[in-house]
Formats: structure tokens, C-alpha cells, sequence
């Protein structure tokens, strides 16, 4: 195809905006979910298996196109841990049908870290008593020294939730921390799909 004046077409650059999602999905772990896609985006992750962009590739493909029947909500209480906080992390089932929840051990959620949004490879533990009560789980204090690879499943009934509290330890330094992370739903004769979610909140110095 040739343009008017007999020059090939100026190759489109991404948009800002396909660039911005692009970029945030790259510096996600696992899957990142979106809703409203920018033009011509879904067919060009279909039709290509990298992604390119500042420099780095980025492994890319669509998993599922619909919204999967479950939500996610956190709360943040203050609790008697030394001034510390705890999160309280639920999983609703918004179908008619029972869900499957896939986890890594403890169920429904795995252990869980805060990093620090401008070092997200130094990792601060969210701790459960989940962990001490598993079997897949080996603790020394309140610390974990190892963790059993292994899938988990929890079932959860129609408008059933399922949650687990993980305590904010008090002597984080101030700043803005993120939870990264993301469950499998299994759905009655279907895939399902994984359900990724991030949560961020503020340590005042």
C-alpha cells in the first residue's frame, strides 16, 4: 500500500496511552488486568508474541477477554501489633455458580510482600497465622524459611467471600508500598482466568 504522493505510509508509533499500559503491565508480576483497551491493541497482542518498548521485551498475550465473576476488596484497621496495621484481604463470588480459587499455600491468597514502590526488589513479609497453621508453610518466629511449590484450591459458593488478615509491621520506613499479586478462578466448564491485583498504601515517618 502506498500513500498518495507514491511514499509508503509513516508507520504508526503506539499511543501515549497504549504505551503507559504497556509499561505498567511489564513492570507487573504474573498477569495484569485491564478493562478498556486502547485501539488496535488486543490485535496486535493477538498477532505478535513480544512486546517491544524503552528498550526491553516484554512477553505479551491475551488471556481472557471477559470480566471473571469475582472481586477483590482490602481493608486497613488498626490493630494492637505495636503500631502497626492489619489488612484484611476478601475475595467475593459475585456468580450463581460456585468458583474455584487457585492459590499457592496458605489458601486463598499464598504469602503475601509490600515493596516499596521505588525498590520493588526488597520485599517486607505481610504476616498471617496462616502460615504457622500450614502444612506447606515452615516458619522460624515470625518469619518464613521455606515454602512448599505447590497449588492450593478453595471452593466458594455463590455470593460466598472468603478472606485472611495479614498484619503491617510497625517499623516499615515511610513511604508508598505495593501488593502485587494475583489468584486463578475456575469457573463451572470454563478456564476461568487469573485475577491479578495490587494494592498500595503509605507509611507516614
Amino acid at each position: 500500500m502506498k500513500s498518495p504522493r507514491g511514499k509508503p505510509p509513516a508507520k504508526r508509533s503506539p499511543t501515549t496511552e497504549t504505551r503507559e499500559l504497556v509499561r505498567e503491565a511489564g513492570e507487573t508480576s504474573g498477569g495484569y488486568g485491564f478493562s478498556d483497551a486502547p485501539a488496535n491493541l488486543i490485535e496486535a497482542l493477538d498477532a505478535n508474541r513480544y512486546v517491544y518498548l524503552d528498550g526491553t521485551f516484554y512477553t505479551a498475550y491475551v488471556e481472557k477477554r471477559g470480566t471473571l465473576p469475582a472481586s477483590l476488596t482490602v481493608e486497613f484497621t488498626d490493630a494492637d501489633l505495636d503500631g502497626g496495621a492489619r489488612l484484611r484481604l476478601a475475595l467475593h463470588n459475585e456468580a450463581d455458580v460456585e468458583i474455584t480459587v487457585m492459590s499457592g499455600a496458605p489458601p486463598p491468597f499464598g504469602v503475601l510482600h509490600a515493596r516499596p514502590v521505588d525498590d520493588p526488589g526488597t520485599g517486607h513479609l505481610l504476616w498471617s497465622d496462616a502460615y504457622e497453621e500450614s502444612d506447606h508453610v515452615s516458619t522460624e518466629g515470625r518469619e518464613i524459611t521455606a515454602i512448599e511449590s505447590i497449588g492450593l484450591q478453595t471452593r466458594v459458593g455463590p455470593g460466598d467471600s472468603v478472606e485472611r488478615a495479614f498484619d503491617v509491621q510497625a517499623d516499615l520506613p515511610a513511604g508508598e508500598y505495593v501488593v502485587a499479586d494475583e489468584v486463578e478462578i475456575g469457573l463451572p466448564d470454563d478456564d476461568g482466568g487469573t485475577l491479578p491485583y495490587r494494592i498500595r498504601f503509605r507509611v507516614d515517618g
